[in-house]
């Protein structure tokens, strides 16, 4: 599903800590085309592996080589 909105909006939404809740708002993040600050993720190693491996595949995206991630549990 692809929704468009008419124009940019700026909005701060407070959710819980969780590790689920984390990797969900990184995988976000990693999708817009747009600064997203994250504040009061997860202190997880999960959340960290998760950060990490979407920075690496932000940088590798013009390649043409086939990226392997090894995320652990992060992605549970």
């Amino acid at each position: 599903m692809l929704i468009q909105l008419p124009r940019a909006f700026r909005a701060e939404i407070t959710l819980p800590t969780s590790k689920s809740i984390s990797a969900r708002a990184l995988i976000i993040r990693a999708l817009c085309d747009m600064p997203c600050p994250l504040t009061a993720l997860s202190d997880s190693d999960d959340t960290r592996t998760m950060e990490t491996a979407l920075e690496k595949v932000a940088s590798d995206s013009q390649s043409e080589e086939p990226l392997l991630l090894d995320i652990g549990a992060a992605g549970t």
